[in-house]
């Protein structure tokens, strides 16, 4: 049997595979292509081919396996050529995603795509694949970094890390999950996935969300460390994922749409239009992260955040801790809150209600936030831990349009900023738009105002992208899109446009 499947990455994503520009072809470049057999549908093939130029036009087409190679323009045309019947043809601008199906079971299919920009095309990109038949769909995986479970029903998310054997596992998930059908006000509440069985267990695999949505998820809880995961471990991994329009209430601590307590990584994550009440330590995304922890391209966008309890309510993590012998800061980058509201008491921020022990880098908010003591645009309260030898430190970061309401201790940036042992190192801090109705602590010995924000995209891109201002990737992680006049993460553009948001009274 021929075996010549080539697959280059899916999605770029840290921990699940990075797709690297081809550096073969021609002027004009892929980005990224995956050409995989359908573990949904039978006879089906899975395509994602992604161009370097969002404006590149794709072709593509699908013909017998050992038929005669098609030139470049018989690859426009998608029609028959010469003796050879194409199977299936499409096209598209920028990106093609879809699964092709109409295919014969178990049998191998060569796939030619061709790129043009202008009068200019691409090499020819080829490579064949086998579909599935019935019995292979309903192939599950094995859990190995190799072969994945495969998460593709409501019963198979409600099995990911549902016992010792599987909370090390490696899953993906192969499509949007609407869980309304299942879970509701009325139905059932979601049991955080790790806590099936009881207690809540740590889970050290990695979830790979390939880019698909979770949508309403439902949870009516009265315990701890309460969300889509428990508690993630360590060496657990949870990215490329949308929570949409969850609904998540504990009557304890611990409280995030993605994750109640986290020591682990949390990357290219979006939560959108949800709402996440808890006592203390609530975020959209992460109730607490503790002693370890990574936290990158996270976007809260259009979230009601409430904490009932004493302190620590963030608009996208509650708290960030670490304990007195830890070496290794938590770090936040790449992340932002936009038209989000936050209630708590204590410790109430934009993005992070309690900040120690960690580097916060290349982030911001947009809030309406309302608490009692040490309330601010980005950080509630952010202190050096006794201790502890991590320098913390909040640089290349603002707040935008936010309303901070408080009774003590209410700032642009920081509710209270502590400058116990060495405080906390800040660097390129701005805010804009900023109002608070609180007693003020002076933000002006670190942070910047810009009295005016950006009118045009112009402007704001000629200063983000300026390093003596702030430093901000945009090669990676963010971009300005058309008409903008703020940074949004380029994982989040389906969200956020990056227009002005304003609050009305």
């Amino acid at each position: 049997m021929k075996k010549k499947i080539l697959l280059l990455a899916s999605l770029t994503l840290l921990f699940f595979g990075c797709a690297k520009e081809n550096d073969a072809l021609g002027g004009v470049r892929y980005n990224n292509v995956s050409i995989s057999e359908s573990r949904i549908t039978a006879g089906a093939i899975d395509v994602f081919i992604e161009a370097k130029n969002e404006n590149a036009d794709i072709y593509y087409l699908f013909v017998s396996d050992g038929a005669k190679a098609p030139s470049e323009n018989e690859i426009k045309e998608g029609k028959d050529y010469g003796d050879v019947h194409v199977l299936s043809y499409g096209s598209g601008k920028g990106m093609v995603y879809k699964t092709v199906d109409g295919f014969d079971e178990l049998t191998w299919i060569d796939f030619y795509c061709v790129l043009q920009e202008g009068n200019e095309m691409s090499m020819i990109y080829s490579t064949s694949i086998m579909t599935l038949d019935e019995k292979g769909v309903e192939y599950k995986g094995e859990g190995t970094i190799e072969n994945p479970y495969l998460v593709s029903t409501i019963e198979d998310l409600e099995q990911v890390a549902s016992d010792s054997t599987t909370l090390s596992a490696y899953y993906e998930l192969q499509n949007d999950l609407d869980l309304s059908e299942v879970y509701g006000e009325g139905k059932k509440s979601f049991i955080p996935l790790g806590s099936q069985s009881g207690s809540v267990k740590a889970f050290n695999g990695q979830f790979n969300g390939n880019g698909h949505t979770i949508s309403n998820l439902y949870i009516d809880s009265k315990a701890e460390q309460t969300g889509l995961f428990g508690q993630l471990g360590m060496d657990g991994v949870i990215a490329n994922l949308t929570i949409k329009d969850a609904n998540i209430t504990s009557t304890q601590q611990r409280t995030g749409a993605v994750v109640g307590y986290s020591k682990g990584t949390v990357s290219n994550i979006n939560v959108i239009h949800s709402t996440v009440k808890g006592t203390r330590k609530v975020g959209a995304a992460v109730g607490d992260f503790y002693e370890y922890g990574y936290c990158g391209k996270v976007l809260a966008y259009d979230c009601d955040i409430y904490g009932s309890g004493q302190d620590d309510v963030g608009g996208l993590i509650g708290a960030v801790d670490v304990s007195g012998g830890m070496t290794n800061p938590i770090q936040i980058e790449n992340c932002y809150v936009i038209k989000t509201k936050v209630e708590g008491l204590k410790a109430t921020g934009g993005l992070i209600g309690y900040a120690r022990g960690m580097e916060i880098n290349k982030c911001y908010a947009n809030a309406t936030i309302k608490g009692s003591e040490n309330v601010g645009g980005l950080l509630g309260h952010a202190e050096d831990r006794d201790g502890s030898p991590i320098s913390p430190s909040v640089s290349n970061s603002f707040a935008y349009n936010c309303k901070v309401t408080g009774s003590i201790n209410g700032s642009y940036l920081f509710g209270n900023k502590s400058a116990k042992n060495d405080g906390v190192a800040t660097k390129n801090l701005y805010y804009s738009g900023v109002t608070v109705d609180a007693p003020k602590l002076k933000d002006s010995t670190f942070a910047s105002e810009i009295p005016t924000w950006f009118t045009t995209t112009e402007a704001a891109s000629t200063w983000f992208k300026n390093k003596e201002n702030i430093e901000f990737d945009f090669d990676y992680s963010w971009e300005f899109q058309e008409d903008a006049i703020r940074p949004t993460l380029i994982n989040a553009k389906q969200y956020d446009d990056g227009k002005a948001i304003t609050w009305s009274n």
